[in-house]
């Protein structure tokens, strides 16, 4: 029995990892079945990583099950369930050679409504930094949010602020293109432009997103 719940505690952790690892993947592929079947890849990858064939005599260890079909739509759900058969030792003298130990991991994400406001002030490009800020942006965005589900905006300020990208849930490609040709010049009028974004935020209606 101790060593039964050593194996079960090692799987809860297995698709534990993976269920989060497959949820942090979602944001990789453009359409959302390739989304969920790339993310599934990655948890699949994770759950072997955390418990590899052998581990305590434990063989084989096959691939997990993904399952999204309890996602919403403000919330994707990944559910990754795990079932190996584990080795017995003094109960084989009553004829059971193995027995099946099951855990399932679960996680969420739910729907971001972003709106990034950047400063493209002259203080930057004296800084030497504007084409930093450019280019980490981009990663950033590229990285961080989910097409088909986020939804991302941009304002960008100086002198003067402005509504460089509205809120739109296809923006990986637009919106990359707008920070690559960011130009910074002009004063910093940042109040201004946080006021402005904060209540472009607090208007768009996306209920369940955060």
């Amino acid at each position: 029995s101790g060593i039964m719940y050593l194996i079960k505690g090692a799987l809860q952790t297995a698709v534990d990892g993976a269920a989060l690892g497959a949820a942090r993947s979602l944001s990789a592929n453009v359409t959302i079945a390739n989304q969920e079947s790339n993310a599934g890849a990655a948890g699949i990858a994770n759950y072997h990583a955390n418990f590899p064939n052998n581990w305590m005599g434990v063989t084989p260890v096959n691939d997990p099950t993904v399952d999204w079909s309890q996602s919403i739509t403000s919330t994707a759900v990944v559910n990754i369930t795990g079932t190996v058969a584990a080795p017995t030792w003094f109960m084989r003298i009553f004829g059971y050679n193995t027995i099946n130990v099951s855990a399932t991991g679960t996680a969420t994400r739910r729907n971001l409504n972003v709106i990034l406001v950047i400063d493209r002030s002259y203080s930057l490009y004296a800084e030497g930094n504007c084409g930093t800020l450019a280019t980490d942006a981009e990663a950033f965005v590229n990285n961080s949010f989910v097409e088909g589900r986020d939804q991302v905006a941009m304002v960008t300020f100086g002198t003067s602020y402005n509504l460089d990208f509205n809120f739109n849930t296809t923006f990986k490609t637009s919106l990359t293109s707008k920070l690559s040709s960011l130009s910074c010049t002009g004063y910093t009028n940042a109040a201004a432009a946080f006021s402005y974004a904060y209540n472009q935020l607090a208007a768009l209606s996306a209920p369940g997103a955060l």
